[in-house]
């Protein structure tokens, strides 16, 4: 995203589609602007708000929501290593995520899995929790399978707007996300959007991911998409993303599915890695819900 310096004032950034990118002469600022076809005015691009504002400063801005680490554990998330062993099986793959984001220049990294039911949102949330342990890492995590979302569920909060109209640039940045401690970041979403595919691939919708990156700066952001084999919207997001992990489960996943999954991504995004949950003990014959990471640079 350009900001006023990079361009004469009121002078067009690009064309993408029907929605042209332009800076509006403001007199505070030159901010970025997208224009709502329907309603026929510019609108202020979602990542921004009215003010133009540090990272810092953004931050701090955001509505802070309070953990609760015993009360998220009870919807499969783990906020804290002393209460709970599963929290220190994803600080093991925060560890080696972060190796390979580092040797790698990586920022946004997707979530997903071959088919539903994988565990993919308990994945994407555990390591976000995780990460956000780490004080100088700036973490975001976001929703983005929006044809079923879960994650405002998981961490038990009610009347969550729409991401859908924060995508599309009709809501600003302080209105959907939430800051979780001091360095987590969450966009979670309400209900199911419709035409989830034309979502993805509108140019506003990278505008704003652009922005959050932007604006916010955070060191890792976190996308917990749809299942990969269920439809295209991993494969419409691809060119916009650095790596992805597959979450597979160690009960019904096949390796068919494996390979399905690792062949699309092949040449399109590179796979970070595999995490096996609900992996079985051979030795007593009971499930359990391991961490295991299969990175590769």
């Amino acid at each position: 995203m350009m900001s006023g310096k990079d361009a004469p004032e009121g002078a067009d950034i690009q064309t993408r589609g029907a929605r042209p990118l332009f800076l509006q002469h403001n007199p505070n600022a030159a901010l970025p602007t997208s224009k709502d076809q329907l309603a026929g005015r510019e609108i202020f691009s979602p990542a921004i708000g009215a003010v133009a504002k540090s990272p810092s400063d953004l931050w701090q801005s955001l509505w802070s929501t309070k953990l609760d680490a015993r009360a998220l554990e009870k919807s499969g998330l783990f906020a804290d290593p002393l209460l709970s062993e599963t929290a220190g099986y994803f600080d093991v793959l925060r560890a080696r995520l972060l190796l390979l984001v580092a040797s790698n220049h990586w920022s946004r990294i997707a979530v997903t899995s071959p088919t539903p039911g994988c565990g993919k949102s308990f994945v994407a949330a555990n390591l976000a929790l995780s990460l956000s342990r780490l004080p100088a890492c700036r973490t975001v995590l976001m929703d983005m399978d929006l044809r079923a979302p879960k994650l405002a569920g998981m961490f038990g909060l009610a009347e969550v707007p729409p991401l859908g109209e924060f995508l599309l640039g009709r809501e600003v940045i302080e209105s959907q996300m939430r800051r979780m401690g001091s360095n987590l970041a969450v966009a979670l979403n309400g209900q199911a959007v419709p035409r989830p595919y034309e979502v993805l691939q509108d140019p506003v919708t990278i505008s704003t991911l652009d922005g959050i990156q932007s604006l916010l700066q955070p060191d890792i952001t976190i996308l917990d998409m749809p299942p990969a084999l269920e439809s295209d919207d991993v494969l419409a997001m691809a060119p916009h993303l650095d790596a992805i992990l597959l979450v597979v489960d160690g009960t019904s996943t096949t390796p068919e599915d494996i390979r399905r999954c690792t062949s699309m991504f092949d040449g399109n995004i590179p796979l970070a890695g595999v995490v096996l949950n609900k992996s079985q003990d051979r030795g007593t014959g009971r499930l359990r819900r391991k961490r295991r990471f299969f990175g590769k640079g």
